[in-house]
């Protein structure tokens, strides 16, 4: 098959497993920016986007029984209540830029700029106001 069926396919079977599971978001019921979510992710065997292109619909039910459509917004509102703010891997990973995520990440920086050197050097080149002297 070729790379443009393969795409055909892969689309095809996302409308149909899309179809399965009601064609809306379970929160909002939107039909946009659509993705699977696992109700239980413990119970979660693979992830269902990168099956859809080299296995049947009728292979995923079992799998697909176990999934709701989430809108992007909603499936990322699931997920992000785990997530721990003020810290620099919920800046990276999540890229948060609330207050607490964004003040770590400074502090992580400028931590870093110190015990580089790099923060010495900004002094000297006169870029600095002088509270870069110190973590």
């Amino acid at each position: 098959m070729s790379s443009e069926g393969s795409l055909k396919y892969y689309y095809r079977q996302k409308e149909l497993a899309i179809e399965y599971l009601g064609g809306v978001c379970t929160k909002c019921g939107t039909t946009e920016h659509l993705e699977f979510d696992h109700i239980d992710s413990n119970s979660k065997a693979f992830t269902i986007c990168k099956r859809l292109s080299n296995m049947s619909l009728r292979g995923m039910k079992e799998e697909l029984d176990k999934c709701q459509l989430l809108c992007h917004e909603h499936h990322v509102e699931k997920h992000s209540v785990a997530i721990s703010h003020g810290t620099v891997s919920t800046y990276k990973k999540y890229k948060c830029r609330c207050t607490l995520c964004v003040a770590a990440k400074t502090k992580d920086t400028n931590e870093y700029r110190w015990r580089t050197g790099r923060r010495i050097q900004r002094v000297i080149q006169g870029s600095s106001n002088g509270s870069d002297l110190g973590p």
